[in-house]
């Protein structure tokens, strides 16, 4: 839905209309997501093929899955117990916490779901990608939560993930547009947010930006 023709009706946007656009952005989290899930069975096959003592776990990484659509309470379950093995290597541990996630996100337990992407985020040998995806996601959630006790853990974040390979860096810096936004500085966050314009993004991203840049000019 475009919005370009506001124009100057907003010349100083209230924090429950950011807290409306920013729960509106929350599309990126199902796009990140969708990255997840293809990133994840790769890992797993990897582990299935390759390390034969983790063959049980990866067994019961699917089972979990496979309860996803028809009973989420299962489906934490199994995927939770993997999660929090003391056996369970990096990988597994990194893709069953991606999908407990998931399910917690769709569940609008956002503040578990947090956790979570933050611990696999710090978690060490964590692979590259989901470890950056993961810090991303987190940050999206963090923004929309507006709350200000996280701000602090937001912008250092958000200082790691500008330096990741594309698309996540420019998926961060989409973020940093907005969290700049939501904490007052517009100036700053359009700023940013147009220098984004400049670095030839994809239409869905450039789409996403623009409505945001039209809601202020």
């Amino acid at each position: 839905m475009s919005i370009k023709n506001i124009g100057n009706m907003l010349t100083r946007i209230t924090v429950d209309e950011v807290k409306t656009f920013v729960e509106e952005h929350i599309r990126q989290v199902v796009y990140i997501i969708g990255i997840i899930l293809v990133v994840s069975f790769i890992v797993v096959f990897n582990i299935s093929r390759n390390n034969i003592r983790h063959k049980q776990l990866v067994n019961d990484y699917y089972e979990g899955i496979s309860f996803i659509k028809t009973d989420s309470v299962k489906a934490k379950d199994i995927l939770g117990k993997i999660y929090n093995s003391k056996k369970a290597d990096t990988d597994i541990k990194t893709i069953a916490g991606l999908r407990l996630a998931e399910i917690l996100t769709t569940e609008k337990n956002n503040t578990e779901a947090i956790t979570i992407y933050k611990n696999i985020y710090n978690l060490k040998g964590s692979d590259e990608f989901l470890k950056n995806l993961s810090g991303l996601t987190a940050v999206n959630l963090m923004i929309n939560q507006n709350n200000k006790d996280n701000y602090n853990e937001i912008e250092n974040i958000l200082n790691s993930l500008v330096k990741a390979n594309k698309p996540l860096s420019i998926l961060a810096d989409e973020q940093r547009g907005m969290f700049e936004i939501q904490k007052g500085n517009t100036e700053k966050g359009l700023s940013i947010l147009e220098n984004l314009l400049n670095q030839g993004v994809d239409e869905d991203t450039k789409t996403r930006i623009e409505n945001v840049i039209g809601l202020y000019k």
